[in-house]
């Protein structure tokens, strides 16, 4: 069984391979998750979530096309 701080480094982790590894849809989500988590912390969170929820969305039609 793991503690609480095994248990964050290990979905902290998943979040860094998801960043660095597989499709750009995948990391372009998985950054804005990172962004909304940290939505009550960032003064600059409204500037830079839309530029992750623009690339995001380009992403997606992407995909769709293919």
């Amino acid at each position: 069984m793991i503690n609480n701080d095994e248990r964050r480094e290990l979905e902290e982790l998943r979040r860094f391979k998801e960043l660095h590894d597989g499709k750009a849809l995948n990391r372009a989500f998985a950054r804005l998750e990172q962004l909304l988590e940290l939505a009550a912390y960032d003064g600059v969170q409204s500037v830079r979530g839309f530029r992750v929820i623009a690339e995001c969305l380009l992403c997606l039609k992407q995909e769709l096309g293919k």
